[in-house]
């Protein structure tokens, strides 16, 4: 530390050279043409602390923190550190290398017979603020300055806010607005650029650091430099792979539509920009394999009506060398436009999402939408006195709404949570948080109500704490309302099931349309499975459910109860009944009819068990057996087949291998569990115009068994060859629009509220790299250099790029891009 009177000292002001300490250069004999840019005179005729700014940065700023701290303090000349002492030295003939905006701050210090360069920094803010002498010295090792920049970092992360947290984080704030030497310097160009990392001999580690900024959702933007060219050059690769498995695959299909599209619109709340989804699934029919590709979030400029829509669908599928004759079936929401787009103006059969419409139906049973007309009471004099309750069911909503309002409770009072987490609850594990339920997010009241009985325990011992006040007691739910929640539980199961299966990307349609009839009948059986009754606290815990599911591996038991359903959980049965069959067995919109549509019927009928499936739902809901349009689709769908490219087919049958899948636990009773060889079935043949490879499928018997549609048509691949490109067409329909809200996460992710001046291009990109990252080559020095007159040219063939082209055709490379 200082040792007073050792020495002589000088101001913060000057520097060693000017007291006579350490000699080195002086400016006073330098012209000021050959003086360092940046460099300024001091008062003295020497070179004062702010000579190594940047000579475009605030001069003043560097006092106005100093003065900040207290008076001018003497500085001096020699310091103890480690039992060695250093002598104060001149910053003018360090090493330029070495020097940052950090040493404004600081004053240096050496051992006179130290050969490795390590530095003694004294922080002159502490000094002024007269903190301790191990508070103000800091060990710079070979003259590296981030154990200095540590020391700010650290004085300014203090609890209290404290003059001496305060002036240190204006400091650190200094130190980021102006970079200036270090090592950093060194790889630096004079203008602040880092395009010297993009070389030749770096190019793969430069393409892998984008492909991890992306891949990540890095905030961190990949702005002017070289480094947005990669981002090019990576997209425009995937684009390619993308583009030749399509062309591979249209090339095997011989003509048939074989490409299944989801499509959504989405709005940035950031930007109010609109941005459209496009995601492609097919069966490749190479190895019959399930592939889903996504297309990226692209920009959507125009009005969001079905015209556009259209119009849209048809530029994004013809840039990655599609048509729309490709196309084989649509899916959405149950948007008024992409839905009018996909019905009215497309050829192919448009399918609802089975999760959208079966949240949409939780909802309405739920009590928090209705279908019944909005209206108001009004006095006499016209005036609104009261608002009609659309609810369908508000029981129940109010129910929800008290407990909404407890998850409420621990997600804004820091103490309850606390309290909360900290109760010693014996037989339960760790404690976790109550979930939230959204009306916008899908099954997310199933999981809330879930978590919230499941934490009934702790809930009760909460309440019970002397911690807990009277004004917070009010908030907790009553035995009759734990009752009711429960109930609500065991018929939102079922349901919940459906929602999550719709979810997946590769699953086979069959395998849905399946669920969705035994979500049927579960609704229209006459007993309903409800977890056991909240029991006083801590008669059963965690690891006794736990020991218990291990013990019974296969399945659990359960035993018919006589407990009648309350009001809330009979109603949204009721409820949860009409929405089923308005949105999936609708006599009066086939568009609304699993049983009417024809990507679902070809998909069932070319699948294993696929028949009997058909028969039993059409039995259910009581409608006609739709086994002679199904087989009249299927038809219409092999006469878009090629006929001079048709295969003979063969006469050999192999034999199909049953598929073992375990079966998880489910509330649901699988309709497909015991296949049915009723002669019924195979005694109906199709009509005398079907091509024999049709018929022979139908007359199998293996046909009647449950298994995977895919491993059974690898085996049956080269009996009937025709038929089983049919098949591929038929079995990549998807029900769901999961994977395009999946894409919209990702570009909400990437387009936050401080990159709002990212490019919808470069939006594009990274949503398009992200999804498709699989598909690089390895290594990855294979994806191809591009020149700028390349780049060009595929940013201009981009659609709805976002951004016109520069008038002379080089890319723009401003800070605007990111």
């Amino acid at each position: 530390m200082p040792s007073v009177g050792a020495m002589s000292t000088h101001g913060e002001g000057e520097s060693a050279a000017d007291s006579g300490g350490m000699g080195g250069s002086n400016l006073q004999d330098v012209p000021p043409a050959d003086r360092e840019p940046g460099r300024q005179r001091g008062a003295s005729g020497g070179v004062d602390d702010q000579r190594i700014l940047p000579h475009d940065c605030n001069l003043e700023s560097v006092d106005t923190f100093l003065g900040l701290c207290g008076a001018l303090r003497e500085i001096p000349t020699e310091v103890m550190y480690e039992r060695a002492t250093g002598t104060l030295l001149n910053k003018d003939v360090a090493t330029k290398g070495r020097r940052s905006s950090m040493w404004n701050f600081v004053e240096l210090d050496q051992s006179p017979g130290d050969k490795d360069g390590n530095l003694v920094a004294l922080c002159i803010l502490c000094h002024r603020l007269q903190e301790s002498e191990k508070d103000c010295l800091t060990f710079l090792r070979k003259g590296n300055n981030s154990n200095g920049i540590k020391h700010f970092e650290w004085a300014a992360a203090k609890d209290l806010p404290t003059t001496k947290e305060l002036s240190h984080a204006r400091a650190v704030v200094h130190f980021l607005k102006n970079v200036a030497g270090g090592n950093r310097s060194k790889r630096l160009n004079p203008d602040n650029s880092i395009d010297r990392f993009v070389n030749n001999d770096r190019r793969a580690d430069n393409l892998r650091f984008v492909t991890m900024q992306v891949m990540t959702l890095s905030p961190h933007s990949l702005a002017a430099n070289q480094y947005v060219r990669l981002l090019l050059e990576i997209s425009t690769h995937l684009i390619n792979c993308v583009r030749a498995k399509f062309q591979a695959a249209k090339k095997r299909m011989r003509g048939i539509p074989f490409i299944h599209v989801v499509t959504e619109l989405w709005t940035d709340k950031h930007t109010t920009n609109s941005y459209a989804s496009v995601v492609v699934r097919y069966v490749d029919p190479a190895d019959c394999e399930m592939t889903v590709l996504h297309l990226g979030v692209s920009l959507f400029v125009c009005k969001h009506d079905h015209t556009n829509i259209v119009l849209f669908l048809r530029g994004r599928l013809a840039y990655f060398s599609l048509a729309m004759s490709d196309v084989c079936s649509t899916t959405t929401d149950s948007g008024s436009n992409v839905r009018k787009a996909c019905v009215d103006d497309m050829e192919a059969p448009w399918l609802p999402c089975f999760a959208h419409s079966m949240h949409n139906a939780e909802q309405y049973s739920l009590g928090w939408t209705s279908s019944r007309p909005p209206g108001a009471l009004e006095d006499a004099d016209g005036m609104v006195v009261a608002r009609r309750d659309r609810s369908g069911n508000p029981h129940t909503k109010a129910l929800l709404a008290r407990m909404r309002k407890l998850t409420g409770h621990f997600n804004h009072s820091e103490r309850s949570a606390a309290i909360f987490h900290d109760l010693d609850v014996p037989q339960q594990g760790d404690s976790r948080d109550l979930i939230t339920d959204l009306v916008t997010r899908w099954g997310s009241t199933y999981c809330a109500i879930a978590r919230m009985l499941t934490l009934y325990d702790r809930l009760a011992a909460f309440f019970a704490s002397p911690q807990v006040r009277s004004s917070q007691r009010r908030r907790r739910l009553t035995s009759a309302d734990w009752d009711r929640l429960r109930q609500i539980l065991g018929v939102l199961r079922s349901a919940f099931e459906v929602t999550t299966a719709a979810e997946g990307d590769d699953d086979a349609l069959i395998d849905l349309v399946s669920l969705m009839g035994s979500l049927r009948l579960a609704l229209h059986s006459p007993t309903v499975t409800v977890p056991c009754h909240a029991a006083p606290p801590l008669a059963v815990g965690d690891r006794a459910i736990e020991a218990y599911c291990d013990f019974n591996p296969t399945g659990l038991k359960f035993e018919p109860g006589k407990e009648s359903l309350c009001a809330e959980a009979a109603a949204v049965v009721m409820v949860l009944r009409e929405q089923l069959d308005a949105r999936f067995f609708n006599v009066e919109d086939p568009t609304r009819n699993v049983l009417k549509n024809h990507a679902v019927l070809r998909s069932c009928i070319l699948s294993p068990g696929g028949v009997s499936l058909l028969r039993k739902l059409s039995e259910l809901v009581n409608q006609p057996d739709p086994y002679g349009a199904a087989v009249a689709s299927v038809r219409e769908l092999c006469n878009s087949l090629a006929p001079s490219c048709i295969p003979l087919a063969s006469t050999t049958l192999a034999a199909a291998p049953r598929s073992s899948r375990r079966r998880a636990r489910s509330s649901l009773i699988d309709l497909l569990i015991n296949g049915s060889n009723s002669a019924a079935v195979q005694q109906q043949s199709p009509s005398a115009t079907a091509c024999a490879e049709l018929e022979a499928f139908l007359q199998l018997a293996e046909i009647n068994q449950k298994q995977q549609p895919q491993h059974f048509w690898r085996e049956y691949k080269e009996t009937f060859p025709v038929l089983y490109l049919v098949a591929c067409s038929s079995l990549g329909a998807v029900a769901s629009s999961a994977a395009s809200e999946r894409d919209f996460s990702t570009g909400g992710a990437v387009m936050r509220k401080n990159r709002t001046r990212l490019l919808p291009q470069h939006l594009e990109m990274h949503c398009f790299i992200h999804d498709n990252v699989d598909l690089l080559p390895t290594p990855i020095e294979a994806v191809t250099a591009m020149t700028n007159e390349q780049a060009n040219k595929v940013r201009a063939a981009m659609p709805m790029a976002g951004r016109q082209q520069d008038l002379e055709g080089d890319i723009n490379t401003s800070a605007d891009e990111e």
